[in-house]
């Protein structure tokens, strides 16, 4: 066989194989080398696979972690929220907004106002029932309301779209008011709870300091944002349109997992 360069040789066109043999010339020590072979699957036994996503590397959350960049890691399932006490069958507990052991207080809604707090489960739940408990009854019907932090045309985190608006309940006499529903809750989502009357009946109500802040006003908490002049006939609003926040307690408002 003639002379060639070995630019001059046919390529392979394929990847290498375990049986493909090479040429080498290896060093014998002594200053000088010896003619050997090596085969493909020598080659490539000290060197890393390709990387298949899924395949020999794992995903996150169902996101390939190949190529460049950041990956931003957020909570998948079980992700983190606030919220006590831990949702379960342990003596039938419910749960609510409330996040530190603070005596219940009360609050004397005013007609045709929407109280609105945050809510942040910490766990992923479908509720069965919402409930809330009147303690001097007035005229008149109020509804239980669950809404996004997503608002449509304003992107900071203020109450959004209605998820959830409950039947009618009768404020005209005391005790627990309940709704049966079926509304599923996901963990580590920003959720607000939200409650409004025709009249102005006085509720059970968690303590202003047990709440997740919603804002500052100065040096100022402010544990919970208000709509005014809403008028319950019309229904629950679609989006939310808040005109003005609330210092005090809010009502207690209590989900039961189904």
């Amino acid at each position: 066989m003639a002379d060639i360069k070995i630019s001059q040789l046919t390529a392979k066109a394929s990847d290498l194989a375990n049986t493909d043999e090479f040429a080498i010339a290896e060093d014998d020590g002594a200053g000088g080398f010896v003619s050997k072979k090596i085969t493909g699957a020598e080659i490539k036994g000290g060197l890393q696979e390709e990387l298949v996503s899924g395949t020999n590397i794992k995903t996150i959350n169902g996101t390939s972690v190949l190529g460049s960049g950041d990956l931003v890691v957020g909570g998948g399932g079980g992700g983190g929220g606030i919220q006590s006490p831990i949702i379960g069958p342990v003596f039938n507990f419910a749960t609510s907004a409330s996040i530190t052991a603070k005596t219940p207080s009360s609050n004397t809604m005013q007609s045709n106002e929407i109280l609105f707090h945050v809510y942040f489960p910490a766990q992923d739940y479908t509720c069965g029932s919402f409930r809330i408990n009147v303690r001097t009854a007035s005229t008149g019907v109020g509804r239980i309301m669950v809404y996004s932090a997503v608002h449509p045309t304003v992107n900071d985190g203020r109450p959004g779209a209605l998820l959830y608006s409950s039947t009618d309940l009768d404020m005209t006499t005391t005790g627990v008011k309940s709704v049966t529903t079926t509304f599923n809750f996901t963990a580590g989502t920003v959720y607000y709870l939200a409650f409004q009357c025709e009249a102005s009946p006085n509720v059970t109500a968690i303590h202003k300091d047990a709440l997740i802040p919603c804002g500052t006003n100065g040096t100022l908490l402010i544990p919970a944002f208000r709509q005014i002049n809403s008028s319950y006939s019309s229904g629950a609003p679609n989006p939310a349109a808040i005109n003005t926040f609330d210092t005090s307690a809010q009502p207690m408002i209590i989900m039961y997992k189904q």
